[in-house]
């Protein structure tokens, strides 16, 4: 039986979208990407897409609500 894997609790980027007024497809346009399935997996916490956890970061969401792979934080 395969396991799910387990989702990274992503609400904040949520909760500040939602103050800042951004879709899911404002970000999938401002990338350029056809659909907004990976956005979406990203925020829900379901995928780690580089592309779209750099957007949010370098468009001002608070990067403790991103929790971002090591080797993306700033820090390194």
């Amino acid at each position: 039986m395969k396991q799910k894997k387990k989702r990274k609790d992503r609400r904040g980027v949520k909760a500040w979208m939602a103050m800042q007024e951004i879709r899911p497809v404002d970000i999938q346009r401002a990338l350029g990407h056809k659909h907004h399935s990976p956005v979406v997996e990203t925020i829900l916490g379901e995928i780690d897409n580089r592309e779209v956890l750099a957007w949010l970061r370098d468009n001002g969401c608070p990067v403790k609500y991103l929790h971002l792979p090591k080797d993306m934080s700033k820090d390194n």
